[in-house]
């Protein structure tokens, strides 16, 4: 019975682990959500000698990242 209860225990400590690793995965996509929110904020600052990016694209960036963490 002591062995059972040892093996509970090291299971909710993995449990744990593993949670705190998906958290922080789920949260790579916060660079995405950042440049898209830069992108539609300051897009004239990607502009170099061109024209700048269209603001559509940073709502890309900002759409699909929010959907990965959310999913996260």
């Amino acid at each position: 019975m002591k062995q059972d209860e040892e093996h509970l225990r090291l299971l909710s400590i993995f449990h744990y682990v593993v949670a705190g690793l998906a958290a922080l995965i789920a949260c790579f996509p916060i660079f995405h959500l950042i440049f898209g929110v830069i992108m539609i904020v300051a897009s004239d600052k990607f502009a170099g000698s061109g024209q700048p990016p269209p603001a559509f694209i940073g709502w890309i960036f900002v759409v699909f990242a929010s959907v990965f963490i959310l999913l996260g």
